[in-house]
């Protein structure tokens, strides 16, 4: 799952602290081994990100700076914002974080018999 947020935008921020818990949550759970979830930052400054991370406890999710590229292929027209992508590299869903259960959504995908392509 890639989640589009920032770290000046409030509704970005309890979609990544649901992150943080849903990753937390499901550590053992072999089946969401195989799930990744990575925020990409469309902060202006990295140096904004790091410590809003720390200070707020979404640690879990991996997280990587200038979402400006990623925005343009994934059509982002405003934050939150979030896409599924199956172990094929296909997006199967995207929109706001709190229009749907996507803890279910992302069991269901990781869950599905198909390899991931090597």
């Amino acid at each position: 799952m890639l989640d589009f947020w920032a770290t000046w935008c409030p509704p970005c921020q309890d979609p990544m602290h649901h992150n943080h818990e849903m990753i937390d949550t499901h550590r053992e759970d072999p089946i969401w081994s195989k799930v990744r979830i990575i925020g990409l930052s469309c902060n202006g400054s990295p140096e904004e990100v790091a410590p809003h991370i720390e200070e707020h406890g979404m640690t879990n999710p991996e997280h990587y700076q200038g979402a400006d590229d990623a925005k343009a292929a994934f059509g982002v027209s405003g934050i939150p914002f979030c896409a599924l992508v199956d172990k094929q590299g296909t997006i199967v869903w995207t929109g706001h974080p709190g229009s749907v259960d996507l803890e279910s959504k992302i069991t269901e995908l990781a869950s599905e018999g198909n390899e991931a392509p090597q």
